[in-house]
């Protein structure tokens, strides 16, 4: 029975050790998120439709300029909706992909019931001048992706930082000397502040962009948009390579320490209940053990061997 009680013993100490180090997963920041940075493209009028006064021709060029733009559009929507870097965001970029969509529907009904040439010329070019969608509106959303995707992940380290609190303020509740820590996490929580602030900035200018904006404007923003994007990434690498390291490693070392004090007392519980097993149940400790079979059990003796 009391063997029984000492294998519990362990197996609750090794318990608490698990926990532990469950505890201690628990504060690994999450894996940097693989960001897109799209390439921009121009919009420019097809060649000959200046000049093309063939109603059905026009027509046609028509339906493949709205054609293109809606697979293009299609592909990204099934690609944002996978996505799960950014769950909270996708489905208001899924909603905008889907009125511009809806959009360039009605545009092309309008194109292929147009009766005179000139007039279904003019709305063929509002594909372009109106929509602007692979200069303008597909890079956006791109550019949003990635922010709501980079903004997502600043949110969960800052829910780490909550976990990482707890094992300081335990760390300083037994005596320990939590100030380099502290001041660790007081550092990756300024830096995240001010990381979250300039995604807010970035996010404002990608939102405002409008199809008019092409070519200047747009242009200008996106390269604006790509240098934040980069800077931004490089002030995360830096609180996840720079200061989550020291704050994993301390709590690892306390960890470890912890371990082995428990593993300890185990061994010196088991030592003692081993000790007692031995007076109160007839049954010979290992010291008594080796006792006996240097100068024989108490029987033997008694019968002379």
């Amino acid at each position: 029975m009391n063997k029984i009680k000492i294998l519990l013993l362990v197996f609750v100490l090794l318990g608490v050790s698990q926990v532990a180090l469950a505890e201690d997963t628990s504060v690994v920041p999450p894996a940097m998120p693989e960001v897109v940075v799209p390439q921009v493209a121009n919009e420019i009028v097809p060649a000959g439709l200046d000049k093309e006064n063939r109603l059905e021709k026009i027509k046609i060029v028509g339906a493949r300029l709205i054609a293109d733009r809606v697979n293009e559009l299609n592909k990204l929507a099934n690609k944002i909706k996978k996505d799960k870097s950014a769950v909270a965001a996708s489905s208001t970029l899924v909603a905008r992909i889907e009125t511009q969509k809806t959009s360039l529907v009605a545009l092309g009904d309008q194109i292929k019931a147009g009766t005179e040439a000139s007039s279904t010329k003019a709305l063929v070019k509002t594909i372009l001048t109106d929509y602007r969608i692979f200069a303008v509106f597909i890079p956006q959303v791109h550019y949003l992706r990635a922010i709501d995707t980079l903004t997502n992940h600043i949110n969960n380290l800052t829910g780490k930082f909550v976990k990482v609190q707890t094992n300081i303020d335990a760390a300083k509740a037994k005596g320990q000397d939590v100030t380099a820590r502290q001041a660790s996490l007081d550092k990756a929580k300024t830096a995240l502040v001010e990381v979250n602030a300039s995604l807010v900035a970035l996010r404002a200018k990608a939102d405002g962009l409008k199809p008019a904006d092409y070519p200047v404007t747009s242009k200008a923003v996106f390269v604006e948009l790509k240098a934040g994007i980069k800077d931004v990434q490089v002030k995360i690498k830096t609180v996840r390579q720079s200061i989550w390291p020291s704050l994993i490693a301390k709590v690892k070392a306390e960890i470890k320490l912890e371990n082995k004090v428990e593993k300890k007392e185990a061994k010196k519980i088991e030592r003692e209940n081993a000790s007692t097993t031995g007076t109160t149940t007839g049954l010979s400790s290992p010291l008594k053990q080796k006792e006996e079979k240097k100068n024989g059990s108490p029987l033997m003796r008694l019968f002379g061997r």
